[in-house]
């Protein structure tokens, strides 16, 4: 049996297959056909052609345009295999490869109206992602501005991240400040409208092994000023504090530093003087506080361990 016939079976094997919906089965058969490298340029054409249809319902439009390509060039006036890579293309929003196909369609049928409008459409599309791409190259060179300021600042500030002081332009990353905190996710810090930054804080409270999460404390907040709107006079009782003795007046505020130490913290600070202690760094891209009861018997139990 010639490579011909044997290229012809496997075309019409592939064509049965195609038609019961097994696009697998169908680029199986029409390659076959083409490994037999038979000397007819219009039954290749077909092969490919065919091919590339299955490609396409199967969703592999590159693959598509890669047989409509080899198509063409058995038959360089294969209109179908043309109009097929525009289907491909178009589906792929390569605009440029559009365009560019519907002119070589254009070439063999000048009055082909939907290449024509399909054409125009490519065109539009094309002006709108190009639109598109200056709009995000211009967001994205906006965001590395502010993440150059936002780096700048807590530099200035002479703020330790880590064990690291952030002194050299190339001590801190951002990867640095994304917070680790499964609750802090997503809130890193930030400038505020004056120009502030706004940090994530975590409150700690060891003796029920809670926490509470404020996603903006400015820096130029003080921190008895929200321990105030937590435990002040018109709070409401912490779900865990049974005894209702966490109360602002009654809190002391530590952290550990990084020799895991305890510091305590004067409450009339702003959470910037906390920062900028020598002694502080911030973990995790959270500045973490820790709160307990003045006077209590946990106080006292928690100070001892860290002597």
């Amino acid at each position: 049996m010639n490579e011909r016939k044997v290229a012809q079976n496997y075309k019409e094997e592939g064509i049965v297959q195609f038609k019961y919906k097994k696009y697998r089965l169908a680029v199986a058969n029409f390659s076959e056909g083409l490994k037999q490298k038979c000397p007819d340029s219009e039954l290749n054409a077909q092969l490919h052609n065919n091919r590339a249809a299955a490609h396409c319902h199967l969703g592999n439009y590159r693959s598509a345009v890669k047989d409509c390509e080899k198509a063409i060039k058995f038959n360089p006036k294969y209109l179908k295999a043309i109009i097929r890579a525009v289907e491909c293309t178009t589906k792929l929003k390569s605009w440029d490869e559009v365009i560019s196909w519907c002119d070589i369609g254009l070439q063999i049928d000048a009055g082909d109206q939907k290449l024509k409008s399909t054409r125009q459409n490519a065109v539009k599309e094309k002006k709108l992602q190009e639109r598109d791409a200056r709009k995000k190259a211009q967001e994205e060179k906006k965001v590395q501005l502010e993440e150059v300021q936002l780096i700048q600042a807590i530099q200035n500030r002479g703020i330790k991240l880590g064990s690291k002081n952030l002194e050299g332009s190339s001590s801190i990353k951002l990867s640095d400040l994304e917070p680790c905190h499964p609750v802090a996710q997503g809130s890193c810090v930030h400038f505020g409208e004056n120009g502030e930054l706004l940090w994530p804080v975590m409150f700690i409270y060891p003796e029920y092994q809670e926490t509470d999460f404020i996603q903006e404390f400015s820096e130029n907040d003080c921190i008895a000023d929200h321990l105030d709107v937590m435990f002040g006079p018109d709070a409401s009782p912490a779900p865990w504090d049974s005894d209702h003795k966490y109360v602002s007046k009654n809190l002391r505020v530590f952290f550990e530093d990084k020799d895991n130490k305890l510091c305590k913290v004067d409450t009339r600070c702003s959470l910037l003087q906390v920062l900028t202690n020598p002694r502080y760094s911030v973990q995790g891209g959270t500045p973490g506080l820790i709160v307990v009861v003045e006077g209590s018997k946990f106080m006292s139990e928690f100070i001892n361990k860290y002597k």
